[in-house]
């Protein structure tokens, strides 16, 4: 009493997949293995227009459990991420990396990394549930201050440094409750409209739920 898959997709544009294993019809166990070979996101653009996505994604499941409460190990990887609002915003290619569980109407979150250019890096740990109480996730990051530099560039203005943020996020994903530290080191702004030119900005503030608070600067 079960179905037997074993499968493969392929497309013009460069979409490698497959999938073997098998599917109970009953109440007994699953057992899935999928093979993300190769995903180019550009092949979206067709769908989701304006958005310029390119990159690859690359990955592997294996699923598991009965079909009533299915359960999953993942591991993901996308490499030159690019997407239109990122160029924008100066933050392209982006290389992306996750892996974790999912069981129980939750995201169980082994490690989620991201990195670009000019020193931006993210990491997280934690549990993501798809609905209700039970989020519980770290976040540790830095980024570049000159992320804003475009925004500022009508005014020829230009600020240069680092970002730093450690936070917990906890509550639910509809209500989420933040805590935690944002920094920065070695920040300076020029502003020629003002004739501004600081350096060596030191700044610290303390993020509790809605309340953020200057603790040092």
């Amino acid at each position: 009493n079960r179905l037997n898959v074993d499968t493969s997709v392929t497309s013009p544009e460069g979409l490698n997949a497959a999938a073997r294993g098998t599917v109970p019809f009953d109440d007994g166990q699953l057992s899935m293995d999928v093979a993300l070979n190769a995903f180019p996101l550009a092949a979206l653009n067709r769908v989701v227009r304006g958005q310029d996505l390119s990159g690859q994604v690359t990955g592997s499941a294996r699923v598991t459990g009965r079909l009533a409460a299915p359960q999953a190990s993942f591991d993901m990887r996308a490499s030159g991420l690019r997407a239109a609002p990122l160029t924008s915003a100066g933050l392209g290619p982006l290389q992306l990396a996750a892996s974790g569980r999912y069981s129980g109407n939750a995201v169980q979150l082994a490690r989620l990394t991201a990195d670009g250019p000019s020193g931006l890096g993210i990491e997280a740990s934690g549990t993501i549930p798809l609905s209700g109480a039970g989020l519980g996730l770290n976040v540790a990051g830095t980024a570049p201050l000159s992320i804003a530099n475009r925004i500022l560039a009508d005014r020829g203005a230009q600020i240069s440094g680092t970002a730093s943020a450690n936070i917990r996020v906890t509550g639910a994903v509809a209500n989420p409750v933040i805590n935690g530290t944002i920094s920065t080191a070695n920040a300076s702004a020029v502003d020629p409209l003002t004739n501004l030119r600081i350096s060596d900005v030191r700044l610290a503030a303390a993020v509790n739920g809605d309340r953020l608070s200057i603790t040092e600067g």
